[in-house]
Formats: C-alpha cells, sequence, structure tokens
C-alpha cells in the first residue's frame, strides 16, 4: 500500500483549501487546555495509586486492548517487554484504556507483580492528564495512543496492517511506530482472518529497544 500523509496533515490542507487561517504547521502543538482540577485529580490518583514511583517519574502507560481485536497485539508480548522494563530500567506500569479492559489491566498487573489500573476508573480528559506525567506510552493504535501524542508524551505504537501506512501516525516527533507489510493488509476489518500475521510480525526485542531508547533519552 502507498504511505499515506497523516489524516491530521488531510484535515488541515481541507481546512486551508477553505481560506480557514492557521499558523504555520512547523509552529502547532497540541493543547487540551486541561483545568487545573482534572490536572489535580490525575495527579492525587497517581500518587495514591503509584506511591513512591510518581516521584520517581518512571512511570509508563500501557495501552494493551482495543475496539479492534485486530489490532490487539498478544498479551504475552506485553508481559515479556514490561517485565524487561521493569528488571533494568525500574519502570512502573499504569494501565490505560475503558471500563472494559479492566479485567485484562489486572491480569497483567498480576504478572508483574506491580502497578496501576487505571483503565475505566479516569474520565478522558482525567487520563490525558495522567499521561502526561506519564514518561512514555506504550500500546495498540488506540484512541488513548492519540491522547498520550496530545500531551506531547512520546508514544511506541504497535499497528497492525489494516489501514495505510502513515495516515494514524500520532501527531508530534519523538514517536516510533511499528507497522509490517504484509499481503492481506489494508484488510480495514475489525476481526483478523490471517491469525494476526502483521503483528506476530513486530518482535519483543524491537518494542523493548524503543521503549529504552525514550527511557535512556530523558526525553520526557
Amino acid at each position: 500500500l502507498p504511505v499515506l500523509d497523516s489524516e491530521l496533515n488531510f484535515l488541515l490542507e481541507c481546512l486551508e483549501a477553505e481560506n480557514f487561517p492557521l499558523p504555520e504547521k512547523n509552529s502547532l502543538k497540541p493543547e487540551m487546555l486541561l483545568s487545573k482540577e482534572e490536572k489535580e485529580f490525575a495527579e492525587n490518583w497517581l500518587k495514591e495509586s503509584c506511591g513512591d514511583f510518581f516521584e520517581s517519574k518512571r512511570l509508563i502507560a500501557i495501552a494493551p486492548a482495543s475496539k479492534w481485536d485486530s489490532k490487539v497485539w498478544a498479551e504475552d508480548r506485553f508481559i515479556e517487554v514490561v517485565e524487561r522494563l521493569i528488571k533494568i530500567e525500574n519502570i512502573f506500569p499504569v494501565i490505560f484504556g475503558g471500563r472494559e479492559d479492566f479485567e485484562k489491566g489486572e491480569r497483567l498487573l498480576k504478572k508483574w507483580n506491580r502497578g496501576a489500573n487505571a483503565a475505566g476508573n479516569l474520565s478522558i480528559r482525567q487520563a490525558a492528564a495522567a499521561l502526561e506525567k506519564c514518561f512514555l506510552y506504550l500500546g495498540n493504535d488506540t484512541g488513548t495512543m492519540h491522547l498520550a501524542a496530545s500531551v506531547e508524551t512520546p508514544c511506541v505504537g504497535i499497528f497492525a496492517a489494516i489501514d495505510y501506512p502513515g495516515r494514524w501516525q500520532p501527531f508530534g516527533t519523538g514517536h516510533q511506530i511499528f507497522r509490517k507489510t504484509v499481503e492481506c493488509e489494508g484488510c480495514f476489518s475489525p476481526e483478523c482472518f490471517n491469525n494476526r500475521k502483521c503483528l506476530d510480525l513486530i518482535s519483543t526485542e524491537e518494542v523493548y529497544r524503543a521503549c529504552v531508547d525514550i527511557l535512556q533519552s530523558g526525553r520526557k
């Protein structure tokens, strides 16, 4: 499939075509206009749920689920990557998602023997405020990924090949995106009919290294 410009840039071009006044693209920055109350709520929740790890600034956001089953990287791979990050980088995982993802988050936290589960416990804007406090985002191609990018948290995004490459790239810089080319790419299907081949080609080693690169860069 051809690589497309991001959906964001496409929509900006639509606005420009209608003579809507816009700043230069290079100067654009996301701004969620989070309120003081939203930020305080998220910070208090993280302090209560993460303890000393909140102060050490080693929180990483994990989004292991998706409303589309065809977008979900294998659970055991998330377990492996985060186990290594805990052991070597001493990170503290925070699960994000909807109420329907809470149970999966609990399973993962039990495997890691540390972490906090924000899935279903925070509103969208409270989640954005909490994501802003995380060093990086690790997860599937989800709305949570774009929420993390909107508060300038660098993303390690795991993409199924169901859409055009580049189209749903998160806004901003410093993100590392993994997407493999397969014969069935562009299926646009919420249910995979090829045993998640495109996702299985994404190795735990490359995802782990991407996380380490961001952690060691001190980007956040």
